[in-house]
């Protein structure tokens, strides 16, 4: 009778060594919480992943890791990274970091694949208060302002959220009606 693939694949297996593998100590095992960090990173909009792989991305950033005779503790930390414009997010894994430069990969799935949640970007209001206006974001320094229409003119800026911009706008609304 002929051995099936199966069973070929099974006496394969028998024939090989068990392979030795050191016993864990204890000092191995900690709780992630006091043993790891997580950072929290808003890169600027219009950032791509791919822009920020290169070791040389992070030259400014890799001291607040820490010290470079500290990087065995930080390894396998976590950044968590946003764009500002809120197009995709995701977490990346600290490998190594010196002085002035550190390696970061992203989480990867088990194929290998990168996980990166794309957002969608920030959508542009559908609330009006007052047709020629818009409310939009305009960056870290501007953040939520309302802009002219007809010239690009930022009326106000420098709004925490979209909501107090609106409400704003709403108010001058009234304002210039009066």
């Amino acid at each position: 009778m002929a051995e099936t693939n199966q069973q070929a694949a099974v006496k394969a297996e028998a024939a090989q060594p068990a392979r030795l593998i050191a016993p864990i100590n204890a000092d191995r095992l900690s709780f992630a919480e006091s043993s790891m960090c997580r950072w929290r990173l808003v890169l600027h909009a219009g950032t791509e992943p791919d822009d920020i792989l290169p070791v040389s991305f992070w030259a400014n950033l890799a001291s607040s890791f820490g010290p470079p005779e500290k990087a065995d503790q930080v390894r396998g930390s976590e950044v968590v990274v946003l764009t500002e414009d809120m197009k995709w997010t995701a977490v990346l894994i600290v490998v190594d970091y010196g002085a002035n430069w550190a390696k970061l990969v992203f989480q990867t799935t088990a194929k290998g694949e990168r996980l990166i949640t794309q957002l969608g970007g920030l959508q542009r209001s559908r609330v009006v208060h007052l047709p020629g206006h818009t409310v939009n974001y305009g960056g870290v320094f501007g953040k939520w302002r309302v802009v002219r229409d007809i010239d690009g003119a930022v009326l106000r800026d420098k709004f925490s959220t979209e909501g107090e911009a609106h409400g704003w706008l709403a108010e001058y609304a009234k304002s210039i009606a009066a």
